[in-house]
């Protein structure tokens, strides 16, 4: 089952930089790391991270392929992707976020950038007015799945709670 991953990348402090520099802006892979970094091909892509540490790298390693990435800041979703590779590598983090310690590398199909308001999901998972995402934070498994079940595709989902028109064509991205 695809599944929905909250990651914070609030205006406080290197998230929300990390987040405009690496994420809002994706990028290919520059030709030096082509052969190391193969694995990714020649797409764009964008790249978010998670600092090492143990617990967090529990929670990296329930990150699937295809499971899709909400952003959250400052009390609204500001992006959206899904999820193509994860992998653990201080060279990449370096490139990207400027220190090693950001390791827990998370690749994306570009995202799509929002500015929604987020009470429609905090309805539906009944989460507390106060309640924020701090890190990374998969919403309750069992909830998503009895949710998600009521939309045809994820993206229907994110549609509704992003208060969305339309939908970019995720193909062509």
């Amino acid at each position: 089952m695809e599944k929905l991953i909250c990651f914070s990348a609030s205006s406080f402090g290197k998230a929300y930089a990390n987040f405009m520099r690496a994420v809002a802006k994706p990028s290919r892979i520059n030709e030096q790391h082509q052969k190391e970094w193969d694995f990714i091909g020649s797409e764009l892509y964008s790249v978010w991270a998670m600092k090492y540490s143990k617990k967090n790298n529990l929670l990296w390693n329930k990150i699937n392929i295809g499971d899709m990435a909400l952003f959250y800041g400052d009390r609204k979703f500001i992006g959206y992707g899904r999820i193509k590779f994860t992998v653990q590598n201080e060279r990449i983090a370096k490139e990207y976020f400027h220190d090693p310690i950001y390791s827990l590398i998370i690749g994306l199909e570009p995202v799509v950038l929002v500015e929604s308001n987020r009470e429609k999901m905090w309805q539906l998972f009944r989460y507390a007015a106060g309640a924020r995402v701090q890190g990374m934070m998969i919403p309750n498994l069992q909830k998503q799945q009895r949710i998600l079940s009521n939309y045809e595709t994820i993206f229907d989902f994110l549609k509704y709670i992003l208060d969305l028109d339309e939908m970019p064509d995720h193909e062509a991205l």
